[in-house]
C-alpha cells in the first residue's frame, strides 16, 4: 500500500499543475499582464453595465404591475358602468325621482374609479383616431374624418387603452364605405 500512495500522488500532481498552469480564458501563459489586467476590466465594465440595465428593467416592470394592478377588475366593470349610465338616462327620460340619487351614485362610483386610474377617452367631435375610437358607422358630412356621434364610451388606464370608443364618423358627401 505505501507504494501505491506515492505513485497516486505523483499521478495527481501533474495535471493538478498542469490545471494551475491554464490561465482561465484559453489565453496564453506569456501574454502581457497589462494588457490582460485591461482586457479583463473591460469585461468587468460590461458586467457591470449589464447589472445595472437588469437592475433597471426589474424596477420597471414592478412599476408597470403596480399601476397597471387594477386593469382586470376595471375591464370587468366597464359594462357595468354603461348599463348603469343607460338605466340613469331611462329613468331621467320618464322624470322618475329615482334617477337623480343614481346619478350621485353613477357620479361617486366615477371618482372612485378616476381616483384609480380610468379615463375616459375624448371623442365626440374630434378627427378619427383608429389607436382610441373604434368605427361603428359612417355619415355624410362636410367635415369628413371627425366623430359625429359616441356609440360607447371608451376608457383608458394611464396610458393604457382598455375600451375604445366606438363611434359614428363623418365622411365626405358621396363616398361609399369600403
Amino acid at each position: 500500500m505505501s507504494k501505491e500512495a506515492p505513485q497516486a500522488q505523483e499521478e495527481q500532481d501533474p495535471e493538478t499543475t498542469e490545471v494551475e498552469a491554464e490561465p482561465e480564458g484559453g489565453t496564453e501563459p506569456s501574454e502581457d499582464p497589462v494588457k490582460r489586467l485591461a482586457d479583463l476590466q473591460n469585461q468587468m465594465a460590461y458586467l457591470q453595465a449589464e447589472l445595472e440595465n437588469q437592475q433597471k428593467r426589474a424596477a420597471k416592470e414592478r412599476i408597470d404591475l403596480l399601476r397597471f394592478a387594477s386593469e382586470g377588475v376595471l375591464r370587468q366593470i366597464l359594462p357595468v358602468l354603461d348599463e348603469f349610465e343607460l338605466a340613469v338616462g331611462v329613468l331621467a327620460e320618464r322624470g322618475d325621482d329615482l334617477a337623480d340619487g343614481l346619478r350621485m351614485v353613477y357620479e361617486n362610483l366615477m371618482k372612485v374609479l378616476r381616483f384609480e386610474g380610468l379615463q375616459e377617452i375624448e371623442a365626440d367631435g374630434q378627427p378619427f383616431d383608429p389607436y382610441l375610437h373604434e368605427a361603428v358607422d359612417f355619415v355624410e358630412a362636410e367635415d369628413e374624418g371627425r366623430v359625429v356621434e359616441v356609440v360607447t364610451r371608451g376608457y383608458r388606464l394611464d396610458t393604457k387603452i382598455l375600451r375604445p370608443a366606438r363611434v359614428i364618423v363623418s365622411k365626405k358627401e358621396g363616398e361609399s364605405d369600403g
